[in-house]
């Protein structure tokens, strides 16, 4: 159920004085969508009780008590290896600003992943005292976030050498591949 349906059933179900109040306080937008869905809970019938905004309440505080792992808990439980397969292949400065984000405990394993070069670019573009905007830094962790989720753990995962990635990194992708398929 969207958010808008929950809301129009919660407000049908209180008195119509406190439903005014609410409508009012709301943006146009929103309260012409309220509007629309209450006029659609009266034509369907059903009724303006009390039970259903108390139900609704209930049901929402339910829940509410189960936490799904966030993507910032998914990124900070990550292995450094898993985020180097993620980022390996994005420019030194985006790398450095999803860095400056947090203070990772998977850092310092991530960041020797890359060849001398490279994390040096890395770090000298890392800054933790300067606020990354927040629409960028979510944007960033969700990405990043819904990579890891997309990888599953497999038998493949065992057998990564990464000290032979880094031997790879200055090879091109195609080269990397040649090499995968023939081992």
């Amino acid at each position: 159920m969207t958010g808008y349906r929950r809301a129009a059933m919660t407000l049908h179900g209180v008195a119509a004085e406190d439903r005014s109040w609410v409508l009012n306080a709301l943006s146009a937008n929103d309260r012409d969508t309220l509007v629309q869905l209450l006029d659609e809970l009266k034509e369907l019938g059903f009724a303006d009780d009390a039970g259903m905004a108390m139900e609704l309440a209930s049901e929402a505080s339910n829940a509410a008590s189960y936490v799904p792992v966030t993507v910032l808990q998914r990124i900070r439980q990550a292995k450094a290896e898993h985020l180097f397969s993620i980022l390996e292949h994005e420019p030194s400065s985006l790398i450095a600003q999803f860095l400056s984000i947090e203070r990772w405990s998977w850092s310092r394993d991530f960041l020797n992943l890359f060849p001398a070069a490279r994390k040096d670019r890395i770090l000298a573009s890392v800054t933790h005292s300067i606020v990354i905007a927040s629409a960028r830094a979510g944007f960033l962790m969700e990405s990043v976030g819904t990579r890891l989720s997309d990888m599953a753990p497999s038998a493949n995962d065992l057998e990564v050498n990464v000290s032979s990635r880094k031997m790879d990194a200055g090879r091109s992708p195609l080269h990397r591949l040649v090499k995968l398929w023939t081992r």
